[in-house]
């Protein structure tokens, strides 16, 4: 079921007009994909859903692992030091896993 989300469309503003807000819908599929393409950042895409799943989530597996790596070197909470190094562990398993994966996948 997609769900409508209004979301405000750019307004221009004309001196013999006040400026107009209109509204278009937008499905709940263009709202995931629309989030995920802002936090992707400088991620790339293929097109190949698998793969850019593959190597965007290693990469972002990744960048955890360095914010983990900086609470290690300057955190001073001992629940978050734990955690830091529990994240550690999991993402370096989880990157092996994306690596193995990527590897039998990629393309010629």
């Amino acid at each position: 079921m997609a769900v409508a989300v209004m979301v405000a469309a750019p307004t221009w503003t004309n001196a013999a007009e006040p400026a107009k807000s209109e509204t278009m819908p937008m499905t709940s599929e263009q709202m995931d994909q629309t989030k995920i393409t802002k936090q992707l950042g400088g991620m790339s895409m293929t097109g190949d859903v698998d793969y850019d799943f593959a190597a965007n989530m290693r990469m972002h597996h990744q960048m955890a692992v360095e914010m983990a790596q900086a609470e290690l070197k300057n955190g001073k909470n001992p629940e978050m030091l734990r955690m830091a190094k529990d994240i550690i562990a999991a993402q370096k398993k989880e990157m092996a896993e994306f690596d193995q994966w990527i590897k039998a996948n990629e393309k010629p």
